[in-house]
């Protein structure tokens, strides 16, 4: 997908793809509407489902079934199932049962730093980094809302000394959800380091 790219995928499977870089499942760098779909079995070094560098939007969309980063030769491997570096919107989708692996952050879904994420109605559960972050990795914008963090997301940070499962370093707003069910060393539902305060 090209930055000036459109694609609408609809009622389609994507399963069982590997990528050496990035995106195992779709490498999005324009702008992608995903709907009834399923995401499963994909891997990369980056993005084991989904990597994004443009405008993605998730509907009815199930992400599951193990998709997972690789780092080659130990390296970390970010984002199991999602890896977004720009703008991200999912609506009453699920992301389950994904992975991290080589000291990787996110199983989940990975925010950057700059990027905003809006998840509302959707479930994140069952999701394993070897980093930090078993369920979300947010270090960009994130909106969350009418939606479920667990049960069963769980981080084993390898390096640093510090697990979560829900972890945030920049901007994070949560209503109307439930975090339950997750395990990490510290901070299992919601992890918050940094120096910024809430918003005025």
């Amino acid at each position: 997908m090209g930055q000036t790219d459109t694609l609408h995928l609809s009622a389609c499977v994507i399963e069982n793809n590997h990528s050496t870089a990035e995106g195992g499942g779709i490498d999005n760098r324009g702008t992608t509407d995903i709907t009834d779909c399923r995401l499963s079995g994909n891997s990369s070094v980056l993005g084991g489902g989904i990597y994004n560098l443009g405008s993605l939007n998730l509907c009815n969309t199930v992400l599951d079934f193990k998709d997972s980063t690789i780092g080659p030769d130990k390296t970390a491997g970010n984002g199991g199932r999602i890896d977004n570096f720009c703008e991200l919107m999912v609506v009453n989708s699920t992301i389950t049962g994904n992975t991290a692996i080589s000291n990787g952050d996110a199983g989940g879904l990975f925010n950057r730093s700059g990027a905003n994420a809006i998840i509302t109605m959707t479930t994140i559960s069952q999701n394993q980094a070897d980093g930090n972050g078993g369920g979300i990795f947010n270090l960009g914008s994130l909106l969350l809302s009418h939606s479920t963090i667990g049960p069963g997301n769980s981080a084993y940070d390898t390096v640093g000394g510090m697990s979560q499962s829900f972890i945030s370093n920049s901007y994070l707003l949560v209503g109307n959800s439930a975090l339950s069910g997750n395990s990490a060393d510290i901070g299992a539902g919601i992890f918050r380091w940094g120096q910024r305060g809430l918003p005025e």
